[in-house]
Order: C-alpha cells, then structure tokens, then sequence
C-alpha cells in the first residue's frame, strides 16, 4: 500500500522511486497530509525526474496518483528549508 511505503520512508529517511504523471521520479518524503478539500497529498523534495528542467524542488503529489512506489535502500537528511506548515493543509497525517 502507497500510504504505508510512504510512511516508512519517512520514519527512515529513505530515498522512494516513483511514477507521476507518466514520469519516474526519484524524491526524499517529509510529509503525508489531507489538505482542506480532503486530498491526500505527499510533500516531497524531488531530486530528479526526466524532464527538461530538471532541477531539485520541493514538490506536492497527490497520493492516489503516483504509482510504481519503491522504497530506496539509500537514505537522506532533513532538509533546513522544509516548511512544516501549510496555508492549505488540514491534517497532517506524518512528518519529518
């Protein structure tokens, strides 16, 4: 189940590989959470994906979306710019 991968990764500060809309993406999860209009969404900083502009960022994917999750054997440290709160989330359901 994509919840529960996530929610690992996180625990363990591991690196996950996934597809979202129809691209790989490689990304270190920070935060699981349902915004106010009820959407599960994850908060991730995406180290790579093949697009042109491929540059590091902070990213929001809606969960039922990404497919293919795979938790990494490879592991990452918190980012200082993590922003822990949100203007449009509602429940935060597990974080860094």
């Amino acid at each position: 189940m994509v919840i529960n991968t996530l929610k690992e990764a996180i625990k363990s500060k591991k690196i996950v590989t996934f597809h979202y809309g129809g691209l790989p993406r490689v990304a270190e999860p920070h935060m699981i959470a349902i915004t106010d209009t009820g959407k599960w969404i994850l908060k991730a900083f995406q180290t790579w994906t093949f697009e042109s502009e491929n540059w590091p960022e902070w990213k929001f994917y809606s969960i039922p979306n990404i497919k293919n999750l795979t938790l990494m054997n490879k592991s990452f440290e918190s980012k200082l710019d993590f922003e822990k709160n949100q203007l449009s989330i509602d429940k935060i359901i597990m974080q860094i």
